[in-house]
């Protein structure tokens, strides 16, 4: 199975089958357990050993990735020193707009055949360039994007990104 059908299949399967699956795969990825309440509880200052952080440069396609379970903004601020020094016209402020963070989270042990993806930074981005990224995260089978997913599900969240 390649990503494009996996990612058909994952917006499918949360059509029909909700969110709370898929919100369990990523809580636990990112270092949560579920206490007897049923309310989500950090077990750890990192998002956990499951996570790799990458960081994306969307008018470039630079994309660097860290490594699981390390520092998850390692990537970032790595992409950030490589968009200095290949333009040096840009402020270190626009440098840093300029990357994207993203979440990789390994789902071994689940139905799914590519980890999943979120983007950490999708408040600064508009929709179109959201769209991009996660279709590019897609192509070179990074992932299964959530972060659309996710605004559908939140429609009043998606009022908090950058207009057109």
């Amino acid at each position: 199975m390649n990503a494009h059908s996996e990612y058909e299949r994952l917006k499918d399967f949360v059509k029909t089958n909700g969110w709370e699956s898929i919100d369990e795969i990523w809580m636990t990825g990112t270092g949560y357990i579920k206490n007897t309440e049923g309310d989500w509880i950090k077990t750890q200052s990192s998002s956990g050993d499951k996570c790799t952080g990458i960081a994306i440069d969307p008018e470039t396609w630079k994309i660097v990735q860290g490594y699981v379970g390390r520092n998850h903004s390692d990537a970032y601020m790595e992409l950030v020193d490589k968009i200095l020094e290949t333009d040096t016209t840009i402020s270190v402020d626009d440098a840093e707009d300029r990357a994207v963070k993203v979440y990789i989270i390994d789902v071994t042990g689940s139905e799914w055949h590519y980890p999943f993806a979120m983007i950490q930074d999708w408040r600064k981005l508009n929709i179109k360039t959201l769209q991009l990224i996660e279709s590019k995260i897609i192509e070179i089978n990074l992932g299964l994007p959530l972060t659309r997913l996710f605004l559908e599900k939140h429609p009043e969240l998606s009022q908090m990104m950058t207009p057109d």
